[in-house]
């Protein structure tokens, strides 16, 4: 059972891995990447309920355990014994997983999620997030702890998720629930930007970022050289400084199958770019 100890450490340790982590990378198709994520500065937000993963913040899989002499000390407070309402009911709900998992759905709904990785050469990623290497990949250089709209949590990868003792703090269980997935996908090792929601009816929201943020912009091993001028040509037209990024570009290794890097130095003329 994760005690409230364990889930002190474990946040502890996400801090301490954020810590060490220089850039975060989003993946996305060209269009978007282009159009949405770098000339307009915006991320999109989603419900969790979007995701591929279906068992990807399925409350039915969060186990929480109240503790007896806890509750029963609850229900005998003076606060309890004012109020008119059924107890024996209320006893019930406390351990009704059936309940207990829509509070926690109820809860989730509040938060929205932008998904990114450590990793910019991660060969699934590119293929299921980039349009199968056709996309781009920007990293940002947000600090974790000195984002406004959105905090950073990197995700933890479990072959099972344990049972939480009922008195941790309920905003930890959800931010421990929310930021474990299956082991199995730890192939992406992804960091969560999460978000309280402005609206719970909307599948998505947009968060702006300020332009300086943007560090690297990495093109995919299918996107060709006059897709990456028209990038180069826009980005000079725009506010973007160009002199703060680092562009590269991906390519097969074919003796390995494993994706490489080449840096790539546009020149800009006039507001204009060429290779």
């Amino acid at each position: 059972m994760l005690s409230k100890q364990n889930i002190e450490r474990i946040f502890k340790e996400k801090l301490h891995k954020m810590a060490g982590i220089n850039l975060i990378y989003q993946y996305a198709p060209f269009d978007i990447a282009l159009n949405k994520i770098i000339l307009k500065q915006t991320l999109r937000f989603a419900d969790p309920s979007t995701f591929d993963d279906p068992f990807d913040c399925n409350e039915h899989l969060l186990d929480v355990e109240m503790d007896k002499e806890i509750v029963k000390k609850y229900l005998d407070s003076p606060l309890m014994k004012s109020l008119d309402i059924d107890k024996e009911r209320l006893v019930k709900d406390i351990y009704n997983p059936q309940v207990v998992a829509q509070q926690i759905r109820n809860n989730r709904t509040n938060y929205k999620f932008s998904c990114f990785s450590s990793e910019f050469k991660e060969v699934l990623l590119w293929s299921n997030h980039a349009d199968k290497h056709a996309g781009i990949c920007v990293g940002f250089d947000f600090h974790f702890m000195d984002e406004d709209d959105f905090n950073l949590y990197p995700v933890d990868y479990v072959d099972e998720i344990e049972r939480i003792d009922g008195t941790v703090d309920v905003f930890k269980i959800i931010l421990y629930w929310i930021n474990t997935k299956a082991r199995k996908w730890k192939h992406e090792h992804e960091i969560r930007a999460i978000s309280k929601a402005k609206s719970t009816a909307d599948d998505y929201e947009y968060i702006t970022y300020d332009k300086k943020h943007i560090k690297e912009i990495i093109f995919g091993c299918r996107v060709t050289d006059d897709q990456i001028k028209s990038v180069f040509s826009l980005i000079a037209g725009s506010i973007i400084d160009v002199n703060e990024i680092t562009f590269k570009r991906l390519f097969i290794e074919k003796s390995t199958f494993k994706l490489r890097e080449k840096e790539i130095k546009p020149i800009f003329k006039n507001r204009r770019s060429v290779l």
